[in-house]
């Protein structure tokens, strides 16, 4: 079967395409498909430019500006068939009120959490990615060490605004796992202190500096449920 992930979405469409296997298949990775024809279509006759495969089955299609009067859908050429999408509005997403770290107690873990609100009402599922970056220094201050030019070997200080910098370090993370919500039982299309990221207090994140920036985004009932159902551990 063929398999379609991704959303349409502003400047960029990013959709990766692949195969399913049989339940008695040995799984050697994902059958990535690095051949097809796909495009972004609207419901008022506009087009994009198809899309250009760059790495592992991703197709990147240059979507522009959604306009939201406009409903929108994907269509796929493959080996002589056709795949195409229902024709769908676009969701605009609201802003991100608040990032909030939080603490219970001394020694507890620091929270990462997020908050939002739709006063449009469109739809009441949502979803979250971050990526995090953060400083930390090494134990000892290394700024001498030694180099071969020509086969000489020559020890000389290093400027620590160069790339021989041995000391201070940054460190970079993502979001691993699905981070969904839904105000479906709230009277209000609220969320709040939606927790992100969980940070034990001796972890070397909040050492020196730390910086998280999140991705939101406003998702249909069918994507939630497909998401949360991924979600679900076997058995």
């Amino acid at each position: 079967m063929l398999v379609v992930e991704g959303f349409i979405s502003n400047d960029t469409t990013r959709i990766i395409l692949n195969r399913s296997i049989h339940l008695q298949d040995q799984y050697t990775g994902y059958e990535y498909i690095p051949d097809a024809l796909i495009y972004v279509e609207g419901d008022d006759g506009s087009r994009t430019e198809n899309g250009i495969h760059s790495d592992k089955g991703i197709y990147l299609i240059p979507t522009g500006p959604l306009n939201p009067q406009v409903k929108y859908r994907l269509h796929i050429s493959l080996d002589n068939k056709e795949y195409i999408s229902s024709f769908l509005n676009p969701l605009t997403t609201p802003a991100i009120e608040n990032i909030t770290p939080t603490k219970k107690a001394k020694g507890e873990p620091v929270f990462i959490c997020v908050s939002t609100e739709d006063k449009l009402n469109q739809s009441r599922y949502f979803r979250w990615k971050y990526k995090e970056h953060w400083e930390v220094q090494a134990s000892l201050f290394a700024n001498y060490g030694e180099e071969i030019i020509h086969e000489e070997t020559n020890s000389k200080f290093y400027d620590l605004n160069t790339p021989n910098n041995k000391y201070y370090c940054w460190g970079v993370d993502s979001s691993k796992t699905l981070i969904l919500e839904s105000t479906v039982k709230l009277q209000e299309n609220k969320v709040t202190l939606k927790k992100l990221v969980e940070i034990p207090c001796s972890d070397d994140k909040l050492s020196i500096l730390y910086y998280i920036a999140v991705e939101q985004m406003q998702i249909r009932k069918e994507a939630f449920d497909y998401f949360e159902n991924l979600q679900k551990k076997p058995g």
